[in-house]
């Protein structure tokens, strides 16, 4: 057996795996959706994806794990880190412990790493490497009180106004954001590194999905963005005329955070969106989410609301992340959200 990087030369092979261990037309299938994922501009073998495979002493491929690097913020340091995604093992061999060999070698590419969306089945496992998981919360604001999904009543969502502040849709993010998340990034203990670079390749250079990019300004300065995306919400049948609007990152100073929720909240108006959700770990934006109006999506009735639109599935009820790194620390101090790892990707 041996593990490593899977070459693109190999990629026939690659394809004829995925498309034996998962669904018809699963995104793992798509080429143009593999090649950005999976050879990010930290990847430093131009030759090989990232994703790592497990193969027979036949060369056969018989399990993937797939990764992307990227530069975290680790409590000032910055450092190079692992974003998982997609751990598989051929049907019929996944009672042999292939799947936690993968797993430790994906863990030891970088001294921080990060998975997201992890079903029962398969935590005892990130559970016996050391993990700690934790569950993303999710912030709900109702624009339409009634249609086919649901019957709630509408939030009281605040219009905040700041005399010189703006709130703009852009195509790409300028290098000013450079400058922008230098200033806040103090904000967020442990993170994905929100550069220019990182924001442009994961939202604006997405080749399957169309993100929503804003700017929140405050004259020209930059004191927030949001990057959203519009879903379809469908069951068995087809679309039920619900749409939502999903916040898939966000970050502001704490100026700016209830201002950016209150503009966002009136995008979603403007554009006959039924509601908007957010997910995110820790509780940074709290106070800015309660001062616009949002309300806690996993209390009370807002919890029965499913968080699969595609078709409409109640069988997850929350999205989680796990990390493993050389310095744990508390799970409280990592920032992560729905468009971290690959978990937002159609």
């Amino acid at each position: 057996m041996e593990i490593r990087k899977i070459k693109k030369s190999e990629w026939e092979k690659l394809a004829a795996f995925n498309a034996a261990e998962y669904k018809p037309d699963h995104i793992l299938t798509n080429k143009v959706y593999y090649d950005w994922q999976f050879d990010a501009p930290w990847n430093t073998d131009k030759e090989s994806y990232e994703t790592l495979g497990l193969f027979d002493s036949k060369e056969n491929l018989i399990g993937t794990f797939g990764l992307f690097s990227a530069p975290h913020h680790q409590r000032g340091t910055i450092m190079m880190g692992a974003q998982l995604c997609n751990l598989i093992v051929k049907k019929d061999l996944r009672a042999l412990g292939y799947g936690y060999l993968l797993l430790e070698k994906a863990a030891a590419v970088h001294p921080l790493t990060i998975d997201h969306t992890i079903n029962d089945s398969a935590w005892p496992m990130f559970e016996k490497a050391g993990w700690q998981k934790d569950n993303l919360e999710r912030w709900i604001c109702i624009i339409k009180a009634d249609n086919d999904l649901y019957s709630l009543s509408v939030s009281s969502v605040k219009k905040i106004t700041k005399t010189g502040w703006h709130f703009d849709q852009v195509s790409e993010f300028g290098k000013e954001i450079d400058e922008f998340w230098g200033r806040v990034k103090a904000r967020y203990p442990v993170t994905i590194e929100r550069t220019a670079e990182y924001l442009n390749w994961r939202f604006a250079k997405n080749p399957l999905v169309k993100y929503l990019m804003f700017v929140v300004k405050d004259g020209e300065k930059i004191k927030g963005l949001v990057v959203a995306r519009s879903e379809s919400v469908k069951n068995e049948k087809g679309p039920m005329g619900v749409k939502a609007l999903r916040i898939i990152d966000f970050i502001a100073d704490e100026e700016a955070e209830a201002f950016a929720f209150s503009r966002i909240a009136e995008y979603g108006r403007e554009k006959n969106f039924d509601f908007i959700d957010y997910f995110s770990s820790g509780n940074f934006h709290n106070q800015g989410l309660e001062a616009a109006g949002f309300e806690n999506g996993d209390r009370g009735i807002f919890a029965r609301l499913p968080i699969l639109f595609n078709p409409v599935s109640f069988k997850r009820t929350h999205l989680n992340f796990a990390v493993k790194t050389k310095d744990q620390g508390a799970l409280s101090d990592w920032y992560t959200t729905k468009g971290g790892g690959d978990q937002d990707r159609a």
